[in-house]
């Protein structure tokens, strides 16, 4: 039975749905695809999923959605606005409406997580992999995939008649470990930004937390954020409406509204923020100008407590070694 807040990535009973993508022409495996969360409301925040794959994608783009991918195991180039650069484990990948890409394999499988707003893939996969299991010949006809995999948001693209190999440093798209947009440092805890609101329609930004044995966050009681934290590395132990557990690398915890919860890191630990409710970029800026420039202030919980919320942030107590942080 799936847990309520846990998803191990790597166990077949957290799946909602699995596909198999052959291609019916030679046989061959292009992915396998683990749905993991179905998206949510209207800006349809949250989708993940757990891809295995083969094969290269099409050259296409979307007109609406926001896709990232943290890239588990493996190596691949990726292509983008004619750049080529390669991609390898560790990396994350950031696309944008309007942004021409590719993929191309070059260890197989290439194992990825896909994050999606506001672009609903997993729904064209499922009809897609409908469409193989009931009418796969259908499929054989050019001008009727063209037309499925060119939906209004979905174009492809004509592969490019060049294709110019640059550094990660110089494709954008790929966000290297060692390259975040800002750091910052606080005692337990290092915030690491890689995407920002700026560029995801101003709905979310994601940021990794680099975990200190010992560091404990709490959260207020009456939270209106819905969390979804993955793990990549070490282990973490989570208190979620009075649900105890641990989650270790490659596993997701979604917490919905108003659910009380804390957690604490069990050992050194990397986590990502992958719901991105929280604008940690001004809630620093604010806190950081706050401190140099009203000291007093700095030092008014009531009024500190009142810029964490219009942040978006209800955490309420950060400790780490005996210290009280908030």
């Amino acid at each position: 039975m799936r847990h309520p807040y846990l998803i191990r990535l790597d166990e077949q009973e957290d799946w909602l749905d699995v596909h198999h993508d052959i291609d019916p022409h030679t046989g061959d495996l292009i992915e396998d695809q683990h749905d993991i969360l179905w998206p949510e409301g209207p800006d349809q925040l949250y989708e993940f999923n757990d891809s295995h794959f083969y094969l290269s994608t099409t050259y296409h783009e979307h007109i609406t959605g926001w896709e990232t991918f943290f890239i588990h195991k493996g190596k691949m180039d990726l292509c983008a606005r004619g750049k080529v650069a390669t991609a390898e484990a560790g990396d994350v990948i950031f696309i944008p409406p309007y942004t021409s890409h590719k993929m191309t394999m070059l260890t197989k499988p290439v194992v990825w997580n896909g994050l999606f707003h506001g672009i609903g893939l997993l729904t064209t996969m499922n009809n897609w992999a409908l469409i193989l299991k009931t009418n796969p010949t259908l499929l054989d006809d050019p001008e009727v995939k063209a037309n499925y995999l060119g939906n209004k948001n979905n174009i492809l693209r004509e592969n490019p008649h060049y294709e110019t190999r640059v550094s990660k440093s110089e494709l954008h798209e790929i966000r290297p470990y060692d390259r975040p947009f800002d750091v910052f440092d606080f005692p337990g805890v290092s915030m690491r930004q890689y995407t920002g609101r700026w560029e995801n329609n101003g709905k979310t930004e994601l940021w990794l937390a680099e975990l200190k044995k010992g560091f404990k966050a709490g959260y207020l009681i009456n939270n209106p954020n819905v969390d979804l934290f993955y793990i990549i590395e070490g282990e973490v132990g989570f208190n979620v409406a009075g649900e105890v557990f641990t989650a270790g690398p490659r596993c997701l915890v979604k917490i919905p509204h108003y659910a009380p919860r804390s957690f604490e890191a069990f050992s050194d630990a990397k986590m990502y923020d992958a719901g991105g409710a929280t604008h940690w970029l001004d809630l620093f800026g604010d806190m950081m100008s706050l401190k140099m420039m009203s000291p007093d202030l700095y030092q008014d919980k009531a009024y500190v407590r009142n810029i964490f919320k219009r942040n978006e942030c209800y955490s309420e107590s950060a400790v780490y070694d005996g210290r009280e942080l908030l």
